[in-house]
C-alpha cells in the first residue's frame, strides 16, 4: 500500500472495487499463495468471490501488462 501512498483508513473508506484494491489483490494473486478470503479480509473488498471476478477483469482487460502493474511487482521482487 505505501507504494500506492495508501494508508489503512483507506482500506475501509475507499470503495470495495477501487482501482487500487484490485491491483493489489492481482498482485497477491500473481505472486503469493493468499486466498481470495485473506484478501478480500485485507482490503476489504467484501465477499471473496468478489477477488476472483475483479481480479479476473483485470487480466482479461490486459492491465496486468500496464505499467502500475509491472511497477508493483517489480517492487516486491526486488
Amino acid at each position: 500500500m505505501e507504494a500506492l501512498n495508501k494508508m489503512s483508513n483507506d482500506v475501509a473508506t475507499d470503495i470495495k472495487s477501487a482501482d487500487w484494491k484490485i491491483l493489489i489483490a492481482a498482485v497477491l494473486k500473481y505472486k503469493t499463495s493468499a486466498t481470495n478470503m485473506w484478501i478480500a479480509d485485507q482490503l476489504n473488498m467484501g465477499v471473496p468471490h468478489a477477488v476472483s471476478r475483479y481480479t479476473s477483469t483485470f487480466k482479461q482487460n490486459g492491465t496486468d501488462h500496464e505499467t502500475p502493474f509491472q511497477e508493483l511487482i517489480a517492487n516486491i521482487t526486488s
